[in-house]
């Protein structure tokens, strides 16, 4: 898909002048590019590490395995349910400042479901951390489309994606070296996801605080 993407911006890039989409911006430099692809990687990291190896054992506090198939789902429920307010909210603010958003009230959800004294409140925050999920998703698009405007938009779309699968591989990692760890690695795993999306969160702000005059809102929401 990277490979793709990469190929379609040379041939635009070929393209007579006015055959292009008027966009006067310069491309992001790859200083810039840095803060955005490792803040995406803390923050896929996070929802990897909380949905596939702690939502399990959050819910087995409350419910037998069989049961497990009823609320599982919910996360991806309360995906959709804030994926597109969160769009508006990007096209509005500006897709940096609504994944900033997205990832410490995320985080919170997080820290609810850890320590959720019931399931309802464990439910309710699973559904927050899944919305929270949906909209940085949406939004950290939106943000890799910007910073890659005048030509680079498949380069930087693919790198962005690319730390999302490079959290996943780390996730798998975990699964299958997490025993040899010891049991001291059980009891931080819940606080894993939490401390990722906090240091993603505070990356990101960083780069929306240096890189406004480049992220008009209104010309990279998707």
């Amino acid at each position: 898909m990277t490979l793709g993407l990469v190929h379609v911006q040379r041939i635009v890039a070929r393209l007579p002048t006015e055959a292009r989409a008027p966009d006067d911006a310069e491309p992001a430099k790859p200083a810039s590019l840095v803060p955005l692809l490792l803040g995406t990687l803390l923050v896929a990291l996070g929802f990897q590490v909380h949905y596939f190896l702690n939502s399990k054992a959050q819910y087995l506090r409350f419910l037998d395995p069989a049961d497990l198939v009823w609320v599982l789902p919910l996360f991806w429920v309360g995906f959709k349910l804030l994926v597109f307010p969160g769009s508006t909210a990007a096209s509005r603010y500006g897709p940096l400042k609504v994944m900033v958003a997205a990832a410490a009230l995320g985080g919170l959800g997080l820290v609810g479901a850890a320590l959720a004294p019931s399931l309802g409140e464990l439910i309710s925050a699973q559904m927050l951390a899944g919305g929270c999920w949906g909209v940085a998703f949406m939004a950290g698009i939106s943000a890799a489309l910007g910073m890659g405007s005048s030509g680079r938009e498949g380069l930087v779309l693919g790198l962005w994606f690319t730390m999302v699968s490079l959290a996943s591989a780390v996730r798998v990692g975990l699964a299958i070296g997490g025993p040899k760890l010891g049991p001291g690695a059980a009891e931080l795993l819940p606080w894993m996801p939490v401390a990722a999306w906090a240091a993603g969160a505070a990356i990101l702000a960083n780069l929306g605080w240096r890189y406004r005059p480049r992220l008009v809102p209104s010309e990279i929401s998707v």
